[in-house]
Formats: C-alpha cells, structure tokens, sequence
C-alpha cells in the first residue's frame, strides 16, 4: 500500500513540475509595442498622478469657491428637559405656552417635566448680490 502511494505521489509531483514548465513557458514577455511602452510608462508615472491629483483639487477648489454665490440651507434641532421650577416657568413663558392653570400654586413648585424641542427647519441665506 506504501508502494503504490509513493508511485501516486511521484507521478502527481512530475505532473505538477511538467504544468509549471509549460506554464512559465507561456507566460514568458512577448516584445512591447511602442503604444503599449507608452500606456504603461503613463499609468506607472508619479508625476502623471501627482497632477491628475492637483487637477482634482483644484476643481475642488472652484467648486468650493462658487457655493458661495448659491442659497444655504440649514436645518438645527435642539431638544431640553426639566424639571426645575424657574426652568420650566421660563421655557413655557418663552414658548408663549404659559397659561392660567399653570399659575396653580402646586404646579408652579412641582412642575411636570418639561420636554421641549425646536427646530430652524430651513434658513436661506443668499450672499449673493
């Protein structure tokens, strides 16, 4: 059984050994053209990539400086909880949500939490002009 493993190794191990021949025997250069020389030393240039990448910034750059002429838009959110008497007295007062049941005199010392939310839904501030 040793025996005719070994004669099964061998074999595959002369196979193996003839396919990476014959492959290294495909794969050998074949002569450049003069275009192709070319590609390749465009692709491969340093100097090439560096502009291309000063190319794009500076695009950038344009594109930056011209926003400035377009409308912005902004969207903030901001959200507060309390239960601080003055807090609470304050932000409804602030609100103009202050009504005559919250002058009662226990819930004025022992307010409900307070939880307020505010939004700047969208500004449009045209520098322009």
């Amino acid at each position: 059984m040793k025996a005719s493993f070994k004669v099964v190794l061998s074999i595959a191990t002369l196979w193996l050994t003839a396919v990476s021949v014959s492959a290294q025997q495909e794969t050998q250069l074949s002569p450049l053209t003069l275009q192709q020389a070319v590609n390749i030393a465009l692709q491969r240039n340093p100097l090439r990539k560096a502009a291309i990448a000063d190319t794009k910034a500076a695009s950038a750059g344009v594109r930056e400086a011209r926003s400035f002429l377009l409308p912005h838009l902004s969207f903030s959110e901001t959200a507060t909880r309390g239960d601080d008497p003055v807090y609470v007295f304050g932000s409804k007062l602030r609100q103009q949500r202050f009504t005559s049941a919250d002058l009662a005199l226990n819930q004025l010392n022992s307010p409900l939490p307070l939880r307020t939310r505010s939004w700047t839904v969208a500004r449009l501030d045209s520098t322009a002009g």
